[in-house]
């Protein structure tokens, strides 16, 4: 049992009784408290013994606080700073938020777009505040920002910065030794990491980290703190491609290295605001949308063929026979056939059948059309123009000449030669017309 145990069951200034831990760092220990004077739950923060070597510089930096007044920022109700020399222990009493902190929600995973978003823009206005009274707050991580339930269904909670244990005073002397590292690891800026005095720059960069861990469910610089702080002076941290272009731009700007290439406090909260609506969807519970009834309806009579298998091929075990979606995909982004049977409600799909089977039928009787008339074109009779028996000069004219009646053609069987052997007697040649049958009737002049 340490000391933070030990103090469950004390009453703090004869008012505080503390029920329980609900938190502890390097700089103290956060207890759930029963406010006997008004009768309320509220968040008591003792401080561990020799944090501070200070009273002065702490009360005022206390005194900063309490005049903090935001719906992104936790509530400041009381301080008891004891003297250096004494034994009293000092505590600030803080509103007591009954949700989780960011970090136990991003050991789930990550975060959807729009929650990011509004992590990103609550905490960004929440940091204008802090920034526009001088003061940093040095510590800015997912474990600090507490997530205050709204009752609604969206959004579900607010986020709430929390715990200036250690923040530092722009200005001013720094509270503790010269060199000294004062921060989480994970989420130092590169001027923290190698000592350099802090600004509000330096919780910009903390920000950008959060809420690149919020998107991607990772931490930028994982490990230990030496190896995080070798990362960190090694390398940027690795923002996702499928990021909006607007995001990736303001979250590459949030971590740069050089803190005067990054944007104050006041333009971070701006800019979110405004591409905060580019994340909707992002991420894995926005990626695969369900396709409504309405959606299908939408969807053009895109009808896909069956690929036809090599010869020899043989189909695998288990192998899918929905055609590719690239098949089915043209350059307007047009989900596929099997992505749409996949992906509609029960009902659906024997609508979309009943669509395609529609399809299909008018697609072949326009084709049988087509055929049926290039081939009655074909096969049209043509008019055979008689033939005109000129009569020789030396021959007299005969008495009348019926012309012959001109003859349709006959489709004759494959192979078969239409010609006819007929010819005519006389001295004039005649003219000799072939049926189908192979006889000729011929025509001869006296």
């Amino acid at each position: 049992m340490d000391d933070a145990d030990q103090r469950i069951g004390q009453v703090l200034a004869d008012r505080y009784e503390l029920n329980e831990v609900i938190g502890r760092g390097g700089m103290g220990s956060v207890f759930r408290a029963w406010d006997t004077r008004l009768e309320r739950f509220v968040a008591i923060k003792v401080f561990a013994p020799g944090t501070a070597g200070d009273d002065e510089r702490r009360r005022a930096e206390v005194g900063l606080l309490a005049r903090l007044n935001h719906p992104n920022l936790v509530t400041l109700h009381d301080a008891h700073l004891a003297p250096v020399m004494s034994t009293a222990p000092s505590f600030l009493v803080m509103e007591l938020v009954e949700g989780p902190d960011l970090r136990s929600e991003l050991e789930r995973g990550p975060l959807t777009g729009e929650t990011s978003a509004q992590v990103a823009c609550e905490i960004a206005e929440a940091l204008v505040a802090v920034h526009s009274l001088g003061i940093v707050h040095r510590d800015l991580k997912p474990a600090n920002i507490l997530l205050a339930p709204t009752g609604l269904p969206a959004p579900a909670y607010h986020g709430k910065l929390a715990d200036f244990g250690i923040a530092h005073l722009l200005g001013e002397e720094r509270i503790t030794t010269a060199g000294v590292v004062i921060g989480t690891a994970g989420y130092l800026s590169p001027e923290q990491s190698t000592g350099e005095k802090p600004g509000a720059a330096s919780d910009v960069y903390a920000l950008g980290l959060v809420v690149l861990e919020c998107l991607t469910g990772k931490k930028a610089y994982p490990g230990n703190a030496v190896e995080a702080v070798s990362a960190r002076l090694a390398c940027d941290p690795a923002i996702p491609d499928t990021l909006p272009v607007a995001w990736a731009s303001l979250l590459s700007q949030m971590t740069a290295r050089d803190p005067a290439m990054r944007p104050n406090s006041l333009e971070v909260a701006v800019t979110t605001r405004e591409i905060a609506e580019e994340l909707n969807g992002w991420g894995a519970a926005g990626a695969a949308a369900a396709v409504t009834d309405a959606t299908v309806a939408m969807l053009p009579p895109t009808l896909v063929m069956p690929a036809i298998a090599e010869p020899g091929a043989h189909a695998q075990p288990g192998a899918s026979a929905a055609p590719s979606a690239s098949a089915a995909s043209g350059a307007s982004g047009v989900a596929s056939a099997s992505t749409v049977a996949s992906a509609t409600p029960p009902g659906t799909e024997r609508r979309t059948h009943g669509r395609l089977a529609a399809i299909v039928a008018g697609a072949g009787a326009v084709l049988v059309a087509l055929v049926l008339g290039a081939s009655m074109l074909l096969n049209a009779p043509q008019s055979v123009a008689p033939p005109t028996n000129t009569p020789s000069p030396t021959s007299p004219a005969p008495a009348s000449v019926t012309p012959t009646p001109s003859v349709a053609p006959t489709t004759a069987p494959a192979n078969k030669s239409n010609k006819g052997p007929g010819k005519g007697k006389g001295k004039d040649k005649g003219n000799g017309n072939g049926n189908g049958n192979g006889n000729g009737n011929g025509d001869g002049g006296d």
